[in-house]
């Protein structure tokens, strides 16, 4: 949604709010160079800071956006994108501070066959060097001389590229290169960025546990793939937050290998999942190792699907006692989550895998001595 800002910020020039961003700061709305903005200072700081976080995905926003030039006259011919690449302003910086017109148009800047009746502007063709091809009239408006080497090449540049431009009747257009139909929509954006995230942070195997529930395995994905509301992932987002520490303990930041893992809660409820099934636990564990501890311990092969769902549960139990805490004004007991744990992963294993019989009182106490498989399938 916040992508959303930018194409309107494009297609709206006209309207009060975009005359008040541009007052701010500056005739690109600051969406170009965001360097002297102060941090969480508004709503449009987060706008801003998009193209910074999509970056991150390779996706340069500012170049999905262009006008499509077609007679200039609504083209800021300096700070509209235009052309591949970077606004003007930008790759030709020399050039730009020399201009004392920095708002004209591309209209006002574009060469004419020589023996056009234009009242010509401030012409200067400088020192030795410059390019002016034969048959054109460059209208440019310099403060004063072309004389640096740079700005020079940077003149000769410009010239070339100018050579080929050609002006139409109808009216300039903004188009956006998110898909086919060259106009920017949300899904499109969201699209992209699926894509894009997909490529560059393929998504882990999906693991699949026919005893657990399937928004217990739907959760331990979520959590797996980084698809969790956390309040690093909000910030992220641009979701104003009031703060962004782990909501249980306030000792860190709320990632998700915080919540689940490092969290004195969540390290607390390992120690005694661990305990209970007579298995080692390792406080240097990572979220990867503890999602996978059944594949990773030594167990009998019966019983790898049943620790499976054990190590689901509490993931599912952190998560809902983390909720609790944020949208709740009852507070849960921390104390009583091993039992919660202990509770739920009976009644999943009991209720969805009908090939054992379990023995209640003895999955409390160890549950590798509870399962049997003697009995028939009902």
């Amino acid at each position: 949604m916040l992508a959303k800002w930018w194409w309107r910020f494009h297609i709206e020039p006209n309207a009060l709010w975009c005359k008040v961003i541009k007052s701010i700061h500056g005739p690109s709305g600051g969406l170009h160079d965001n360097s002297n903005l102060k941090a969480n200072s508004g709503l449009w700081y987060h706008i801003m800071k998009l193209k910074d976080d999509l970056a991150t995905l390779e996706i340069n926003l500012s170049s999905l956006f262009m006008k499509k030039v077609e007679n200039g006259n609504d083209t800021s011919f300096w700070h509209d994108k235009w052309m591949d690449g970077d606004p003007l302003c930008a790759s030709f910086p020399r050039l730009y501070r020399l201009e004392s017109n920095k708002c004209c148009c591309v209209s006002d800047r574009c060469p004419t066959p020589r023996g056009y009746d234009i009242e010509p502007l401030i012409v200067d063709f400088g020192p030795l060097g410059l390019d002016n091809p034969p048959g054109l009239n460059f209208h440019w408006a310099w403060c004063r001389s072309i004389r640096s080497i740079n700005e020079v090449e940077e003149h000769n540049n410009l010239v070339s590229i100018l050579t080929i431009l050609h002006l139409y009747v109808t009216e300039d257009t903004w188009v956006c290169s998110i898909d086919s139909s060259r106009k920017f929509s949300v899904r499109g954006m969201i699209n992209l960025i699926i894509i894009a995230h997909h490529t560059l942070v393929p998504s882990s195997p999906t693991r699949w546990n026919n005893i657990s529930p399937a928004k217990i395995n739907i959760n331990s994905w979520r959590v797996l793939n980084k698809r969790l509301p956390t309040r690093i992932n909000l910030d992220r987002m641009g979701v104003d937050l009031d703060s962004v520490r782990c909501p249980m303990c306030d000792e860190d930041v709320e990632m998700k290998d915080h919540v689940f893992v490092s969290c004195k809660i969540a390290t607390d409820n390992w120690k005694e999942v661990a305990k209970w099934w007579k298995i080692p636990y390792d406080s240097s564990f990572h979220l990867h190792d503890v999602i996978h501890m059944a594949e990773n311990t030594i167990i009998s092969p019966k019983l790898v699907k049943f620790l499976d769902v054990v190590v689901e549960t509490p993931i599912w139990i952190t998560m809902k006692f983390r909720n609790n805490m944020v949208f709740s004004k009852k507070r849960l007991s921390k104390n009583l989550l091993l039992n919660d744990i202990k509770l739920m992963s009976y009644a999943w294993v009991s209720s969805r895998y009908r090939k054992a019989c379990l023995n209640w009182l003895e999955w409390l106490i160890y549950p590798c001595n509870a399962i049997s498989f003697s009995c028939n399938s009902s």
